[in-house]
């Protein structure tokens, strides 16, 4: 099963980049989901590495982080009607 996921502009360039030298280095393409793949089981096998730099993290955020927080899609892959949620929300 995939899921689309939404990546700023920044890690984008950043994935385009190990894209092409891995490309380089392997004389092979290699998709963006396989880089992603590596790059969190190597998170999965260094998770200290990674919680150190979400320790890191501002808070509060500011008004910029909010909004773009507050805009990412979810998408759980049910589909779910207002209705549906009020009643799970309110008991209604």
């Amino acid at each position: 099963m995939t899921t689309s996921i939404k990546i700023s502009d920044k890690s984008k360039k950043i994935l385009d980049r190990l894209q092409a030298k891995i490309t380089l280095l392997r004389d092979k393409k290699v998709t963006l989901q396989e880089i992603l793949d590596n790059i969190l089981e190597l998170m999965e096998e260094n998770e200290d590495l990674l919680l150190e730099k979400l320790e890191k993290l501002t808070f509060p955020l500011g008004k910029k982080e909010l909004d773009n927080l507050i805009n990412l899609p979810w998408d759980f892959g049910v589909r779910t009607s207002e209705e549906e949620i009020d009643k799970i929300l309110y008991g209604e």
